[in-house]
């Protein structure tokens, strides 16, 4: 594990239906270290809420704020 790696995360596709989701709430601060499996985010889509999850190990660094639309494969 490399404990000073930045974490840049993008968004996955939760429901077929959607193409983009609304940035609803952060749930780390940036800068701190979270591991993989924590959630870090709440996005909500045209049908349901759900918590995002860390893919990796090391310090987080959110691009966006909550409210912004973000596209499947953005980063955030």
């Amino acid at each position: 594990m490399i404990m000073n790696e930045n974490v840049s995360l993008k968004l996955q596709q939760e429901n077929v239906s959607d193409d983009s989701y609304v940035f609803q709430e952060i749930l780390k601060i940036n800068g701190q270290y979270v591991a993989k499996g924590d959630c870090v985010a709440v996005f909500e889509g045209s049908k349901v809420a759900f918590e995002v999850e860390s893919t990796v190990d090391g310090y987080i660094h959110f691009t966006k704020t909550p409210g912004d639309e973000i596209k499947v494969g953005e980063e955030y």
